[in-house]
Order: structure tokens, then C-alpha cells, then sequence
């Protein structure tokens, strides 16, 4: 986990260089955060899941980020809405293909409209 190192700011600043590495390997290897920080409080990172999510790195941890969103007790909406958003982004036209994963992508379009108070969210969506 992250925030058990003693700088946890420096691990984040070195993840958000790899995170734009050249070498695809390596854009893997930092999208395997996402398991550490399963079962964790996700508020204290949400602007590095913000750079992440937007980052090449984010391809490789669809799922892992998905479940990690899914199963926090923070408030993650604004998480979720840039999540949903760069996912849909990425797979475009295969979504409708995915039928193994619209469970989750519909649980957690529901928890993120349940948490946020934003109208714009609420109408974007309908």
C-alpha cells in the first residue's frame, strides 16, 4: 500500500512518470496499484486515480480500478464519473460486446448518481 511508505508522496510522483513510460511492460506494472489500494479509503489518492485514469496506464487496470471504486467506503463519484467516462472512451463501439462486465459498469453508474448532488451528472447520464 502507499501510504505506508515514509513518502508516500515520492512513490505517487515516480508512479505518475511511469505511468507514461514508453515501454508498454511498464504502463502495466503501474497499473497493478490498483490492487494495493483494494479495501483501502481511495479520498487520499483521488487526484493521483484522477492522473492515473487519464494516464496510458489506465488500459491495464480497467478492472482492478473498477472493483477498488466498487467496493470503498469514500464518496468516489467524481472518481466513478471520470472512470465510466475514460472506459467508454477507450472500448467505444466493443461496449456493446462486454456483457460479462455491464453488471458492474451498471452497479457503479448507479452508486456514482446515489452519491453525487451534481444535476449535470444526474442529466449526462439520462
Amino acid at each position: 500500500m502507499i501510504g505506508k511508505f515514509q513518502s508516500s508522496e515520492l512513490v505517487l510522483d515516480v508512479l505518475r512518470k511511469l505511468m507514461y513510460d514508453k515501454d508498454d511492460e511498464v504502463r502495466k506494472m503501474v497499473g497493478g496499484i490498483c490492487w494495493s489500494l483494494r479495501g483501502h479509503k481511495l479520498y487520499p489518492f483521488a487526484n493521483f486515480l484522477k492522473e492515473f485514469i487519464e494516464s496510458p496506464s489506465y488500459i491495464h487496470a480497467i478492472p482492478q480500478l473498477l472493483t477498488c471504486l466498487e467496493e470503498t467506503t469514500d464518496k468516489v463519484d467524481d472518481l466513478i464519473d471520470l472512470a465510466l467516462h475514460r472506459f467508454i472512451e477507450i472500448n467505444g463501439n466493443d461496449i456493446a460486446n462486454m456483457q460479462t462486465r455491464s453488471y458492474r459498469i451498471l452497479d457503479l453508474v448507479i452508486r456514482g448518481l446515489a452519491q453525487t448532488k451534481d444535476k449535470k451528472t444526474h442529466v449526462g447520464v439520462a
